[in-house]
């Protein structure tokens, strides 16, 4: 991600995957990005990657995948990162507060 995105305030980045890949389901975005794929910044017309090594507390991505026709939240900060996708999705806390895997 470029430095002038880093510390603005801001709570979503509509992101889409780099490099030409998809993916089909929401479990397969959030294996992505624990995974370390790049992800292309598509906000306010900024450009860049992100991906889950730089990606800024406070700041939640809104991925668009299956052909950009869908969006999961990912998100980072808030004192909140899942233990199995480090993710921050309503699935994801769900399953932590029950202790149990959230379906990544």
């Amino acid at each position: 991600m470029s430095n002038e995105m880093k510390g603005t305030v801001m709570e979503y980045v509509t992101v889409v995957p780099a490099y030409g890949r998809d993916y089909k389901s929401a479990k397969e975005v959030r294996e992505g990005y624990a995974a370390g794929h790049d992800f292309l910044v598509q906000s306010f017309g900024r450009g860049g990657y992100v991906n889950k090594d730089d990606h800024p507390a406070g700041v939640t991505l809104q991925v668009r995948y299956r052909r950009l026709e869908r969006v999961v939240l990912i998100g980072k900060g808030k004192g909140f990162e899942c233990q199995y996708c480090g993710g921050d999705t309503t699935e994801c806390r769900r399953a932590a507060e029950l202790n149990a895997p959230c379906g990544a």
